[in-house]
């Protein structure tokens, strides 16, 4: 949205952005809310039924972000650190 100030949302494509953004916005909120933070896959498993794949949920993150022109961070999101495991090793 930041960089095309021709988006219109009667356009489907245009449309499904903005209600990514509203959907990944309220999730932030209550993130901000209960003073909790995760990381950006998470926001992606939580709406894993309905981005299509990560780097759409990423680019939402990105544009939500850009729009409220504050950084990730201060919604409650971060990057996850490469080569997390869990279980028995």
């Amino acid at each position: 949205f930041t960089e095309c100030p021709e988006r219109s949302f009667f356009h489907p494509l245009h449309s499904r952005m903005l209600t990514s953004m509203v959907a990944v916005a309220d999730f932030c909120h209550e993130l901000i809310l209960s003073n909790r933070t995760t990381t950006i896959r998470e926001v992606y498993y939580h709406f894993v039924t309905y981005f299509r794949h990560q780097e759409e949920c990423n680019r939402v993150i990105w544009e939500l972000a850009n729009a409220l022109k504050m950084p990730r961070s201060a919604l409650g999101l971060v990057a996850s650190p490469k080569g997390w495991t869990c279980g028995c090793l």
